[in-house]
């Protein structure tokens, strides 16, 4: 058993570092006409007041049993959630369902019950404990780090006593998993004007609902339907 003294120096020290934290993120959803996929890097730059996470689009091609061969490709679009970790708020630039333009969301009611239990891996040497929690739409398993204690996590994923490492979806269409921790020299702000006018998570909701009803009623000369999902990693409409 380490000495009581050498872990509390071991928590001290990364309690005053700004964590650096790549992931793998997949959105595989096939169960319906209205699901989504997307492959992307994501950049989590952490202390324990603040965060940003950053998803950028990767180039894939992946070959599935419904869909096809699915191809993505890399882009120079870069979507950011600031985190205040503290008062549980998340701010991001939105496009999906604005009609070409992009507003500002500010969500403070994404926070997850999580349910904490014995399962345990590893993942990049670190000792990952499980914890299962529902999340707009989905049950998800988290796997996070009491040695990294962060409580932080990709996404919107957090509140557990420790770094998130790792998220699946019980339906197995959302799988985020950390690839690479390191020291970070990186200043944390808020890249938003948040003198603008922001939408809540419930007013988003209320306009991609319009959107998605919208589009899916259409009908072109030829009949055809215009097909949008209703949902990425959370549901927009219920």
């Amino acid at each position: 058993m380490k000495p009581l003294f050498s872990i509390l120096i071991f928590c001290q020290v990364m309690l005053s570092q700004t964590l650096t934290v790549k992931y793998n993120s997949i959105l595989l959803d096939q169960k319906d006409d209205y699901g989504n996929y997307y492959f992307e890097n994501g950049v989590l730059i952490t202390n324990q007041d603040n965060s940003t996470y950053t998803i950028i689009p990767k180039d894939t091609i992946v070959e599935n049993e419904i869909l096809g061969s699915i191809s993505s490709s890399s882009n120079d679009y870069k979507q950011v959630f600031f985190k205040d970790i503290k008062n549980g708020t998340v701010i991001y630039d939105e496009t999906n369902g604005m009609g070409g333009r992009t507003r500002l969301v500010k969500d403070d009611t994404y926070r997850i019950t999580w349910k904490i239990n014995d399962n345990h891996k590893i993942i990049l040497g670190y000792e990952a404990q499980e914890a299962t929690g529902w999340f707009r739409g989905r049950e998800y398993r988290a796997y996070f780090a009491s040695k990294i204690p962060y409580s932080n996590g990709p996404f919107k994923f957090d509140g557990l006593p420790g770094l998130v490492l790792e998220v699946i979806s019980e339906d197995k269409t959302v799988h985020i998993r950390a690839k690479e921790i390191t020291k970070s020299s990186e200043t944390i702000y808020c890249p938003f004007n948040i003198s603008e006018r922001m939408l809540t998570w419930a007013e988003f909701k209320k306009i991609y609902k319009l959107y998605f009803e919208k589009t899916i009623s259409y009908r072109s000369s030829s009949d055809s339907q215009i097909v949008v999902p209703n949902r990425g990693i959370e549901y927009y409409v219920d």
